[in-house]
């Protein structure tokens, strides 16, 4: 799920309304590609469009913001195949770090890593491994509600 920037998108209202509909096919020739992005990794609970989520991400993107809004569910979340592992958030985490770079051509110096409770985990670890094997300087990484450990997240109060 991806969502412009909205002053962006009030800036170019009228061309990008009048475009069809869904997926482009060259997400780096759109009006918007200049802004920077967020990438969302959310918490355990469910899917990103789960309760308060929707409002969360608007609200990254409202209209005081420049930043364009990439989230997803992680394998086993949501409508997508699989089954949640470690390793595989941790992939899923860095396979949309490595879209957004390669594909959508957007700098890590213009991407903010932002981790919600599991997504802190899952964040981290997707900037521990690109700093780590590219050299990559994110804008930021920013993670929110972290636990202290698993076992500890795992067993509720």
């Amino acid at each position: 799920m991806a969502h412009p920037p909205l002053p962006l998108y009030a800036q170019h209202e009228a061309k990008l309304s009048s475009q069809p509909s869904g997926l482009t096919s060259d997400i780096t020739n759109t009006e918007t590609s200049a802004s920077s992005l967020i990438i969302s990794f959310h918490g355990n609970a469910a899917q990103l469009t789960q309760g308060f989520r929707p409002w969360h991400y608007h609200s990254l993107t409202s209209l005081h913001s420049r930043y364009h809004l990439l989230t997803l569910d992680y394998r086993g979340f949501g409508l997508s195949t699989g089954s949640p592992t470690e390793p595989g958030l941790i992939r899923d985490a860095e396979a949309a770090v490595h879209w957004a770079v390669r594909t959508a051509g957007v700098p890590p110096s213009r991407i903010v890593l932002l981790g919600h409770s599991l997504g802190t985990a899952v964040a981290a670890a997707a900037a521990e491994a690109f700093t780590l094997r590219q050299g990559w300087d994110f804008a930021g990484v920013v993670l929110v509600a972290g636990f202290s450990s698993l076992p500890d997240m795992l067993s509720g109060p």
